[in-house]
């Protein structure tokens, strides 16, 4: 994929930026984070590592830095481990004001991301967050953002997208976590919702959602780069567990039609066949069960009668073999 380049130099650096890394286990991919962070051309940051109770000490890797970016982190230990939703969801609770960018430590972040972001914030003064593509998400726009300042509008946009390409990945630039600079001042007002529906397993998107369901603020897409996805490696994740999380998208209270609904079930889970290829790896009752779930409160809302037919042929099987 391609970087996005700063297209001038410089920025007035009056925004205060603090970058949060929620962390656990990860020592490697953690220390290639900071190498990039620490290579940033703009250094008007600091950072505060949110630490799940790893198994190793974090200010370990942090005092190995040079004097001057060690003296820009902090290190927030979890006093039990509150999985990848709960240490996500902490991560707003560390910073009461100006701008956060919330990274996480597997991802990949370009050399120019501050500068990029830093440029952001000042001609977006008027977003509350600011959304920046994984995908070339340029095409789709007049210009090199677009704003939203309620829900509706935004999910209109996403759809006409998939409209004219149905494999536009744009619902990885909606829920990634790496892609997000949020504006403190707006978004602590949501702290209880985020908490409220964390298990939504995207606790990052609670505040979007809200904000623009209540006309509070804009949310800003931008057409700039400023971090690359990296696949997780088998550590923690999983397919099934995270997808039923979402599953709690259907109890939020939402101002939207049942067609905005579907569109907002499909930006947020994932590929059918994904699922069905994590759910060979668990034993039988527990991957029905967790199928079933997910079919009957989101997937059913929006696939096709055909992918509707091989969800429930797939759980079938499944179900078959449990007797």
């Amino acid at each position: 994929d391609s970087i996005t380049r700063p297209e001038k130099s410089g920025t007035k650096n009056v925004n205060k930026l603090t970058i949060l890394i929620p962390t656990y286990n990860r020592r490697l991919r953690l220390e290639r984070t900071l190498d990039l962070l620490e290579l940033q051309n703009n250094q008007n940051f600091n950072i505060v590592i949110l630490d799940d109770k790893s198994d190793y000490d974090i200010n370990d890797v942090v005092e190995k830095r040079k004097n001057g970016f060690a003296a820009k982190i902090r290190v927030e230990r979890n006093i039990s481990n509150l999985g990848l939703a709960g240490n996500t969801a902490m991560a707003f609770t560390k910073v009461d004001e100006g701008w956060v960018w919330t990274l996480a430590d597997d991802d990949i972040p370009s050399i120019y991301a501050v500068e990029l972001i830093h440029q952001e914030i000042e001609e977006a003064d008027e977003a509350a967050i600011i959304l920046f593509s994984i995908r070339e998400m340029g095409k789709y726009m007049k210009d090199s953002y677009i704003e939203f300042d309620n829900l509706s509008e935004m999910l209109s946009f996403y759809q006409g997208i998939r409209d004219v390409e149905k494999n536009s990945g744009v619902s990885g630039d909606f829920i990634f976590y790496s892609n997000k600079v949020f504006n403190m001042s707006y978004v602590k007002k949501y702290l209880k919702e985020i908490f409220t529906y964390l298990y939504t397993t995207i606790p990052q998107n609670i505040p979007i959602l809200f904000g623009l369901d209540n006309k509070a603020f804009k949310v800003r897409i931008s057409n700039k780069k400023i971090v690359s996805y990296s696949a997780p490696d088998g550590d923690h994740w999983s397919w099934l567990d995270n997808g039923v999380g979402m599953t709690i998208l259907a109890d939020l209270p939402l101002h939207i039609t049942d067609r905005e609904k579907a569109i907002l079930y499909r930006l947020c889970m994932f590929d059918y066949l994904s699922v069905f290829q994590a759910a060979s790896t668990e034993d039988d009752k527990t991957a029905y069960e967790k199928l079933e779930k997910m079919y009957f409160r989101l997937y059913q809302y929006y696939l096709s009668d055909e992918q509707k037919q091989e969800y429930l042929d797939e759980m079938h099987k499944i179900k078959s073999r449990m007797n």
